[in-house]
């Protein structure tokens, strides 16, 4: 896009375009050329590979009423969610 002069500050993506279905494998290179990714709305993290570290770490999955991590089958397998209402979450 950059050398044909097609303005673009973001890229939208969904499942498809992900590898191995893993968020933020490509943010390098958007980060190099300066471009923001937004990625589809359920932005579940699969509990398999160890790419929802970040969300046990800092204790910002949803949990549930036994205050266990409340895991589900998703696209990608076992899944968790970011606890979008916990004030960490943001950062």
């Amino acid at each position: 896009m950059d050398r044909l002069k097609i303005p673009c500050d973001a890229i939208w993506l969904d499942i498809e375009y992900l590898i191995d279905k893993e968020w933020f494998t490509m943010r390098k290179l958007l980060d190099a050329f300066g471009r923001k990714l937004i990625i589809i709305i359920d932005p579940n993290f699969n509990n398999t590979n160890g790419s929802n570290i970040v969300l046990k770490s800092n204790d910002i999955t949803i949990r549930t009423k036994d205050d266990d991590i409340f895991e589900d089958h998703c696209w990608p397998g076992a899944s968790h969610w970011i606890d979008c209402f916990n004030p960490a979450s943001i950062d």
